[in-house]
C-alpha cells in the first residue's frame, strides 16, 4: 500500500516534532538554545542602539 502525499507530509511533520522534542529535552541542546537566545537578544540590543544614533550629531562630533 502506497502512502499519499498528504500521509507522507503528516508523517514527516510528526517525525520532525518528535525530533525537536528530543533535542529540546537534551541538556546540551538546552544550553545551545539558551546561548543562541542570548546572542539574539544582544544583537537586537546593538541594532536598536545603532538605530537610535543621530547622524547629524555624529557629523558634528557629538557623543553617542
Amino acid at each position: 500500500m502506497a502512502l499519499t502525499p498528504e500521509q507522507v507530509q503528516a508523517l514527516a511533520h510528526q517525525a520532525s516534532t518528535y525530533a525537536c522534542q528530543a533535542l529540546l529535552s537534551n541538556e546540551h541542546w538546552q544550553e545551545v538554545r539558551d546561548q543562541k537566545f542570548a546572542e539574539l537578544v544582544e544583537a537586537e540590543t546593538l541594532r536598536q542602539a545603532a538605530v537610535s544614533v543621530d547622524p547629524q550629531q555624529l557629523r558634528e562630533g557629538g557623543a553617542l
